[in-house]
């Protein structure tokens, strides 16, 4: 109890428009850095103030286990790979059984995390 009255207490006193607003940002900086590079397929809309807080992707040439498995072990990030729970909208977008790549920035994640990220992502689609 004592945790998700402290948790209730954090949103109270950030504000959701102000999380909301921070987990866009985090996006849109990656859906920038991405959205015109062949290497990567970005799922949804590129427009992040019409997004929450996650983005699907694939890289060429790698499953979406291969990328999470290699973010994890060589850059401890941690990503979901596979199917989230939604086997019909893969195969309605076509990533059907693989999947994708699915982060998830949140309120506790910062700049120079995301860079980290931004940067093991481009060495990992070479």
């Amino acid at each position: 109890m004592a945790g998700l009255a402290a948790g209730v207490d954090y949103v109270l006193e950030q504000g959701i428009e102000n999380i909301c607003k921070h987990e866009q940002q985090m996006v849109a900086k990656i859906i920038d850095k991405f959205k015109k590079d062949e290497r990567f397929t970005l799922y949804g809309t590129h427009d992040a103030t019409k997004r929450v807080g996650t983005l699907s992707f694939n890289i060429a040439d790698y499953e979406p286990s291969d990328v999470g498995t290699i973010l994890d072990d060589s850059f401890d990030i941690a990503v979901r790979p596979g199917l989230h729970c939604a086997p019909y909208t893969h195969k309605q977008i076509g990533t059907f059984p693989a999947g994708s790549i699915r982060i998830s920035p949140g309120a506790f994640n910062t700049d120079d995390e995301l860079d980290q990220l931004i940067d093991a992502l481009d060495q990992i689609g070479g």
